[in-house]
């Protein structure tokens, strides 16, 4: 079980535009436990921040101490990530320096400000981090940026995951766990994983809740609460309410990507 973290540190890079973009991120983007940005920081090169006749500079200079009044308003600490060089190593030390200051700390990145090597940058280090990654379109829509959490090779050794995926892909509603179960013991296939003293060689309950806890870890599925419908009061009244007994699965865009790529490496 992770712990939640102490703090959402937003990263961004500098650029002549971003103000629109962190307002939207702002007002939109919360960690998986739900908390919204604490403290944000802007990768800039140091001869920015001074003073200097560059034009181009000068717009860039502004549009950050603009995303510092929105954070000031926002409540959200401001700092500046400096660096004197642009490259990737200089986007990566920076970070990992902030890493090093907040190391149970959930990172955000927003991608679409800056120039390409901040773009790459920001990328690579949400691989590193296990961030996520958002880019904010033209018209304003918050694209999340899906971060492997595994190999597909990860997915392909195991035949039962691919299995899991394939009655779960296409699916919108998903599957109620009685139903994969009830179909997964016709496909189980008995596999030994990392970690496993021995191998199931029968499928049970806990054999699925295993290989459904490894898919959600890897966010290839997700569970889902089941109502169920009841009818109270004198006039009969149609109530719903969370059946606690059952549970139901999807598949992600993730899961229906990584078995496309699983059923390929198989052939």
């Amino acid at each position: 079980m992770v712990e939640p973290e102490e703090k959402h540190i937003h990263i961004m890079a500098a650029g002549a535009s971003i103000e629109e973009t962190y307002r939207h991120i702002v007002m939109n983007i919360k960690s998986p436990y739900g908390k919204p940005i604490d403290i944000t920081y802007v990768l800039i090169e140091s001869d920015v921040l001074k003073n200097n006749n560059d034009p181009k500079k000068i717009r860039i200079k502004q549009a950050y101490d603009n995303v510092r009044i929105l954070s000031d308003q926002y409540k959200i600490e401001y700092y500046p990530a400096e660096f004197d060089k642009l490259d990737i190593n200089s986007i990566r030390h920076a970070i990992a320096d902030i890493k090093l200051k907040y190391p149970n700390a959930y990172f955000s990145f927003n991608i679409t400000g800056g120039t390409k090597i901040h773009t790459i940058g920001l990328l690579l280090m949400s691989i590193w981090l296990i961030g996520d990654a958002y880019y904010v379109s033209e018209d304003s829509e918050i694209q999340k940026i899906s971060i492997p959490k595994m190999y597909v090779e990860d997915v392909s050794s195991n035949p039962n995951y691919i299995s899991i995926l394939k009655i779960l892909s296409g699916k919108k509603e998903g599957e109620l766990r009685k139903s994969l179960e009830s179909k997964m013991r016709e496909l189980y296939r008995p596999v030994r994983n990392t970690g496993d003293k021995k191998t199931d060689r029968v499928m049970h309950g806990g054999t699925l809740t295993k290989m459904t806890e490894v898919l959600e870890n890897w966010e290839l599925i997700q569970e889902t609460e089941v109502f169920k419908t009841s009818m109270k009061g004198k006039q009969k009244r149609s109530v719903k309410s969370v059946n606690k007994k059952e549970k139901r699965f999807i598949i992600t865009e993730n899961g229906e990507l990584a078995l496309k790529f699983a059923l390929a490496n198989n052939k």
